[in-house]
C-alpha cells in the first residue's frame, strides 16, 4: 500500500473503520482469505454491564410506555426490546441445539457483545451466538455467500451494494416477524431509507451513525480562536471555523505548515454530504436515481475544499500527512496536528482510546454554512445506517432475526449509547447517548442533528462503484494538481452515465424515506425521548 490511502482498501467496509480499529488495539479477528473464523464471546466470565449514567434513561420512554398510536387511550407498541424479550427471554430450551452465525464488520461490537451474547444465551436455553467479524474482504464474501449459502443466519450489510441483493430477493422478508411482535419500525426509530424496502421489511436498525466536527479544544485555547461550545454555545458556521482553522495554523523554520485546521475525507462522498447539502447541492435524485455530480452545490463544496487546502493551507491533504507523520494512514486529528475532524459518532471511543489524556477534545454540531449559503441558515446535519438482515437462504431465520431484533431494542442500543460503539437508531436510548460522555457535548450528534434538516447517503446498487471506483480517483487527481475540481467532476460524471441504472427495485419507490435531506425533528419529537438543547 502506497503512502496515500489505498482507493480499494478504503472502499465502504474495508476503508476506514478498519484501520482505526486496528489502530486501537480492540483484538478484533480479520477474517482472512481461507475463510471467516469466529469470535468467540461464549467462554469465561462476561464483562459487567456499565451502569447508566444519573438519570441518563429514566426520563426517555422505553418499549411500553412510548405511545405510538393516535387517541388518548391508544396502547403502546413495544419497541424490539419488548418484542425480543417476549419472544426469545422465555427461558425454555429449545428442541435441538441451534447454532446462530452472525456476521459482521464492526468490529467495536465485541465490548458489547461479550454482554448482549451471554444475556441472549442465558434466556434461550440450547442457543449459541457464533459471530465472526470480518476485515476489507467482507463485502466480497457477503456478495458470494447471500447468493450460494454459507453467509449465516443473520449479518450486518454493506449498505453501499446492498440494495441490489434487496431487489434481487437475497433478503429474507422480516414482515411479519416484526408485525407479529408489534416493533414500530416507523415510529421509534430514525430509519435511513433501507430497512423496509418495497413495503418488506428486509432489515434490522442498528446505528445512526452522525457526522459532527471533533474539535481539539487545547489547540483552540492555545491560538486565541473560540470554542465552539465555551464562545459559540454550538451555533456556529462555516466561517467560524474558517477563521479558528487559520488561526492555529502553524509553519516551522523552513515555511512548511507543520500545524492545520481541519480534517475530512475530501475526496468521499459519503463524509462531505452535509456540507453538500448546505451549499443547496445533492449529488443523486432519489426520485429518479440519477447521479449529478456537476450539480452547482457539488461543485461549490469540492472546489471550496480544494481552496482550504491548496491555497489557505488549512485543510490537511493526505500528502500532509504522510510528510509529517510517516503515513498517510495516521488520523492526523489524534495526533495532534489539526484542531478540526470531521468524522461520524463512530470515531468517539476511537478518540477517547487513542488520545487519552494528550489534548482535550469535544464535538460540535456540523457548522452551519453561513456566507457560504445564506439561503439556507440552518444548513443540514448527515448521518448513515448500517442494519442488519437475514440471508434468504439462511439455515435458521427465524433465530437469526430474534438476535438482530435483539441487538435492535432498548437494552442493547442503551449499551451502545453508554459505551459509544454508535450513534444508534433506537429513539429510547437517545437520552442515553446524548447524556453520556464522551464526548463532553455528545449531544452534537443527536439533539443538534436530528433537529435541523438531516440526511443519508443515497444507497443504490452501484453506490461503491460511483463513490469509490470513479469519483473518488478523479478527485484524487484534482487535489494532486493533475486537473481541476471541475473537470474531475465532470470526467466522472461521464463514467458515471455508463454505469447503468443505479435501482433495479421492483417499485417505483423503494426507500423507507422519501429522500435526503428529511425536514428536521420537532422539539416536541425530540422531547418525547428524553432529547433536548444544551442549557
Amino acid at each position: 500500500m502506497s503512502d496515500r490511502f489505498d482507493s480499494t482498501f478504503k472502499r465502504r467496509i474495508g476503508r476506514r473503520r478498519l484501520l482505526e480499529a486496528g489502530a486501537i488495539g480492540l483484538g478484533a479477528t480479520i477474517i482472512s482469505a481461507c475463510g471467516p473464523p469466529s469470535v468467540s464471546n461464549t467462554g469465561g466470565q462476561a464483562a459487567a454491564t456499565p451502569a447508566a449514567s444519573s438519570g441518563a434513561a429514566a426520563a426517555a420512554p422505553t418499549a411500553t410506555t412510548a405511545a405510538v398510536a393516535a387517541g388518548a387511550n391508544a396502547t403502546p407498541l413495544p419497541t424490539a426490546a419488548a418484542a425480543a424479550a417476549a419472544n426469545t427471554s422465555t427461558g425454555a430450551t429449545v428442541k435441538q441445539p441451534v447454532e446462530v452465525v452472525f456476521n459482521t464488520w464492526w468490529q467495536p461490537l465485541q465490548d458489547a457483545f461479550v454482554v448482549l451474547t451471554k444475556e441472549f444465551q442465558d434466556a434461550n436455553s440450547g442457543v449459541t451466538i457464533k459471530t465472526q467479524f470480518g476485515g476489507d474482504d467482507y463485502t466480497t464474501k457477503m456478495e458470494a455467500g447471500i447468493v450460494a449459502g454459507g453467509f449465516g443466519d443473520a449479518a450486518t450489510g454493506d449498505n453501499g451494494v446492498q440494495t441490489k441483493y434487496m431487489s434481487a430477493g437475497h433478503h429474507y422478508d422480516l414482515t411479519d416477524l416484526v408485525k407479529q411482535d408489534n416493533i414500530n419500525l416507523r415510529g421509534n426509530y430514525a430509519l435511513g431509507g433501507i430497512e423496509i424496502w418495497c413495503g418488506k421489511v428486509l432489515q434490522m436498525p442498528m446505528d445512526n451513525d452522525d457526522r459532527a466536527i471533533y474539535y481539539n479544544k487545547t489547540m483552540l485555547k492555545a491560538a486565541g480562536a473560540p470554542d465552539p461550545w465555551d464562545d459559540l454555545k454550538g451555533n456556529w458556521t462555516l466561517d467560524d471555523m474558517y477563521e479558528a482553522a487559520k488561526k492555529v495554523v502553524k509553519t516551522d523554520s523552513s515555511g512548511k505548515v507543520s500545524q492545520y485546521g481541519f480534517l475530512v475525507d475530501y475526496t468521499d462522498t459519503e463524509d462531505n454530504e452535509p456540507y453538500i447539502w448546505s451549499m443547496g447541492g445533492n449529488y443523486a435524485n432519489w426520485d429518479t436515481g440519477k447521479y449529478n455530480y456537476l450539480d452547482p452545490g457539488v461543485v461549490k463544496w469540492f472546489e471550496t475544499l480544494y481552496k482550504w487546502a491548496i491555497t489557505d493551507k488549512i485543510l490537511i491533504t493526505k500528502e500532509a500527512i504522510s510528510a509529517l507523520q510517516g503515513s498517510a494512514n495516521v488520523n492526523a486529528f489524534r495526533a495532534g496536528i489539526v484542531a478540526f475532524y470531521h468524522r461520524a459518532s463512530y470515531d468517539s471511543t476511537i478518540n477517547e482510546k487513542e488520545i487519552g489524556s494528550k489534548f482535550e477534545w469535544d464535538a460540535a454540531p456540523s457548522p452551519k454554512p453561513g456566507s457560504f449559503n445564506t439561503s439556507l441558515p440552518t444548513g443540514v446535519a448527515g448521518s448513515t445506517v448500517n442494519p442488519n438482515f437475514v440471508p434468504s437462504i439462511a439455515k435458521n431465520p427465524e433465530w437469526g432475526y430474534k438476535w438482530i431484533a435483539y441487538l435492535a431494542g432498548d437494552r442493547a442500543e442503551t449499551l451502545y449509547a453508554q459505551k459509544k460503539t454508535m450513534m444508534v437508531a433506537n429513539k429510547a436510548a437517545w437520552k442515553t447517548y446524548q447524556d453520556t460522555a464522551p464526548p463532553k457535548h455528545a449531544g452534537s450528534f443527536v439533539y443538534y442533528a436530528f433537529s435541523r434538516p438531516y440526511g443519508y447517503h443515497y444507497y443504490s446498487d452501484i453506490m461503491n462503484e460511483v463513490m469509490y471506483t470513479t469519483v473518488q480517483p478523479e478527485l484524487d487527481k484534482a487535489f494532486l494538481g493533475k486537473q481541476t475540481v471541475k473537470d474531475a467532476l465532470t470526467n466522472a460524471q461521464k463514467k458515471i452515465d455508463t454505469l447503468g441504472k443505479s435501482q433495479s427495485a421492483g417499485c417505483d419507490s423503494p426507500y423507507t424515506i422519501g429522500g435526503s435531506p428529511l425536514q428536521a425533528m420537532s422539539d416536541t419529537e425530540l422531547q418525547k425521548w428524553g432529547v433536548h438543547p444544551y442549557t
